[in-house]
């Protein structure tokens, strides 16, 4: 069986498609007893990672999980090479649809990295998506937003539909953060119009974007007249509490508060249902002085949905602010002030928060996400090179071409005067140079090709060699993981981002800066920065690129800042520092 592994399971995968399963599992059977026998770790691989698919499409998570965390094993002891992203795709799909979500989003972030590893274009745009999915579901639209526009760029085959689905993701993404008119231009820009006909997953999903753009754009007789067509009885439950608040939106509009109200009342039971989805848009949507005479709502009532759905419990920042402030709002209604106002600063606290998050991309996320721009820029470049090569093949196959066309007129022009003998020593010599020039465009495209595997090889060492360095790393300093990510950005011309947490950490991990210098109490921000940086051997160069700043404006500050604490201009920052560490270890001693 050795050697005929992947050939054997994918025998078994195609009679498992064409339904002939008694067949496909009599078959895999009688490979995992040979594996077995056998101790063929390989042939083992692939029958647990077949087994991690078939569970999964047939609803036994567990086993589908169980077997894929198997292969996963065998595959990390054994084989590194292999390419284990569809692997990591099925356990995350099991997790998920066994609604254990911790995990799914554990295997997701894993399963991106491997793709990141591998270069496999078509899994990386898979799991950039689901990423983007899970960070919209946490209420994080910055992060999503950044996966779904990085999805969107990698171009792979038969993704067509799936394209439209990230752009109205990415729709949904710009509507939340209230950008409406870049929304409306996303949405013409791709025609998304013409997806909306028919009851799919996708067509739901856009019919539901429609709706909140025409609403928040106050096109109310464009929502209406969509919102007319669609019954939430036939919704996919993922869209039915996006459905449910484009209604009691218009419905609000169209009558007031107070049918709104209505609308709520006859439909208790489907909001006791999907309180967590639709809260955030109660709260975000209607005016906080009128929710209150929405007539379900009361303290007992909103405080028995919250420990329903554990809102204190959850991670979502979005989510416990909308409760908590419509819980304030109820109290506050029923004279119940002093509760109120601790509901209230329970929301604003979880608001501010949430912002902080949103405002900016995960510290944690920053590797991914410079090895994903690096994989983007370095298979852009390769495109480029690729297509630079074919211009230059089709240019000299035109010049060959016309060579020959203006050779073979001269052959028969000369036939035609009766030149035969010279036309002979002509045709000799055309050939000799026929050799020659053909000789010198295969030389040059083998150099052309010696030229791009030289440089293959050398991103693939480099990133190596940095992947090792991570890997062997016992240490987080900062200083380290900037040296790394100043190569990753040399590999792949990937321009340096502004990090003065750098500096911020530095300066905070030194407690002697200010036992030594006491001045430096009195430094603002910026000027503390600068002084740790300079202190621990950082250029001026490199402190401009940490900052953002100016290399000017860097030495000014330097030049500045030792008459500060009291040294001459003309020392060396290292003389600096051996002068502080004596007076550091005096101070210690």
């Amino acid at each position: 069986m050795k050697g005929n592994e992947r050939t054997i399971i994918t025998k078994i995968s195609s009679l498992h498609q064409e339904n002939k399963k008694e067949e496909a599992y009599t078959l895999l059977n009688e490979m995992n007893e040979k594996a077995l026998t056998q101790e063929n770790k390989l042939a083992q691989y692939y029958i647990n990672s077949f087994k991690c698919f078939t569970f999964s499409r047939e609803n036994q998570f567990e086993q589908s999980v169980n077997h894929g965390k198997l292969a996963l094993e065998l595959a990390k002891t054994y084989y590194d090479t292999i390419n284990l992203s569809h692997t990591y795709q099925n356990i995350c799909a099991s997790y998920f649809r066994s609604e254990q979500n911790d995990s799914g989003e554990k295997y997701t972030k894993l399963g991106f990295e491997h793709a990141l590893l591998k270069g496999d274009s078509v899994m990386l745009k898979t799991f950039a998506m689901n990423l983007g999915t899970i960070a919209f579901n946490h209420n994080l639209t910055g992060l999503a937003g950044y996966y779904f526009m990085k999805a969107s760029s990698i171009n792979v085959n038969g993704f067509a539909n799936t394209d439209t689905l990230l752009y109205a993701n990415l729709v949904s993404v710009l509507i939340s953060n209230k950008d409406y008119e870049e929304a409306e231009k996303l949405w013409n820009l791709y025609q998304l119009d013409d997806a909306l006909e028919g009851s799919s997953y996708l067509n739901q999903d856009l019919q539901c974007n429609r709706i909140a753009l025409f609403q928040n754009q106050k096109k109310w007789d464009k929502s209406r007249e969509l919102l007319s067509t669609l019954e939430l009885s036939n919704f996919n439950p993922d869209f039915k509490a996006g459905l449910f608040t484009n209604k009691w939106n218009q419905i609000y509009h169209d009558n007031g508060i107070k049918a709104c109200s209505d609308y709520f009342e006859k439909n208790k039971t489907f909001f006791n249902d999907h309180f967590p989805e639709v809260v955030t848009s109660l709260i975000n949507v209607l005016p906080h002085n009128q929710i209150h005479q929405i007539a379900i709502f009361n303290t007992d009532y909103v405080k028995s949905l919250m420990d329903k759905y554990e809102i204190d419990e959850s991670d979502d920042l979005l989510l416990k602010y909308s409760a908590h402030m419509l819980l304030g709002i109820v109290l506050q209604h029923e004279n119940k002030y002093e509760e109120a106002n601790k509901n209230y600063l329970v929301a604003y606290s979880k608001h501010n928060t949430y912002l902080e998050i949103n405002d900016s991309l995960r510290i944690s996320d920053i590797d991914n996400q410079i090895k994903f721009e690096r994989l983007l820029n370095e298979q852009y470049e390769l495109n480029r090179r690729l297509t630079t090569q074919t211009k230059e093949n089709q240019i000299l196959i035109l010049l060959g071409s016309i060579s020959i066309l203006f050779l073979v007129t001269l052959i028969v022009l000369f036939y035609l005067n009766g030149q035969r003998k010279q036309v002979e020593v002509q045709l000799l010599t055309i050939e000799k140079q026929q050799i020659e020039e053909k000789d010198k465009h295969l030389e040059k495209e083998k150099h052309l090709n010696n030229r791009i595997v030289e440089l293959s090889k050398s991103i693939i060492i480099k990133s190596n060699e940095l992947g090792s360095t991570i890997n062997s790393s016992t240490t987080n300093s900062a200083k380290e993981l900037y040296k790394i990510k100043r190569e990753l950005a040399k590999i792949s011309h990937f321009d340096n981002i502004e990090h003065p947490e750098i500096a911020d950490k530095l300066y905070q991990n030194n407690e002697l800066y200010e036992k030594i210098f006491t001045s430096l109490k009195d430094f603002n921000k910026t000027e503390k920065r600068i002084f740790a940086l300079s202190i621990e051997d950082y250029k001026v160069k490199d402190i401009s690129t940490l900052m953002g700043l100016s290399s000017q404006y860097v030495h000014n500050v330097r030049s500045r800042l030792k008459k500060k604490v009291g040294f001459n201009e003309d020392i060396s920052w290292s003389e600096f520092k051996r002068r502080a560490m004596e007076q550091s270890d005096s101070i210690t001693s």
